[in-house]
């Protein structure tokens, strides 16, 4: 395995962990649902700045790997974030339709991460080709 490779698997474990943590950190620990007072209409668990937050934590891990590293890094980060969410949501699920969930999350976490990918990939190419313009006189 070349330097490269090494950093590109190294980078994708950090990235799988740092989504878990995101999960848990941000979302997994919440479970309760709030009722209006006025309505009597049930939301939750989370609050819209829980999700906010996981959701800006994974884009900006998710950036700074696509461009520092390679986009490949992001490989892993939906498996880190689905088992995270699917060891809460496995927990208390009566019907076993946390799995559909857990599949749901796993392409909606993958299609992100396509996304973050080929936007990292973008900057790193434009911040190399700044990087080489300075270098010329």
């Amino acid at each position: 395995m070349t330097r490269s490779r090494t950093a590109i698997v190294l980078t994708a474990l950090l990235l799988a962990l740092a989504a878990a943590a995101s999960w848990w950190g941000w979302l997994g620990w919440d479970t309760s649902y709030q009722t209006d007072p006025r309505t009597g209409v049930m939301s939750g668990p989370y609050e819209a700045w829980q999700v906010i937050g996981c959701v800006l934590t994974l884009l900006g891990a998710g950036v700074l790997g696509a461009t520092f590293v390679h986009p490949r890094a992001l490989a892993l980060m939906p498996w880190g974030f689905t088992i995270a969410w699917s060891i809460t949501s496995s927990r208390d699920d009566e019907t076993g339709l946390w799995l559909v969930g857990a599949f749901m999350v796993l392409i909606g976490m993958s299609l992100g991460c396509l996304v973050v990918g080929l936007a990292g990939r973008g900057l790193g190419r434009l911040l190399s080709r700044g990087r080489t313009r300075l270098r010329v006189p």
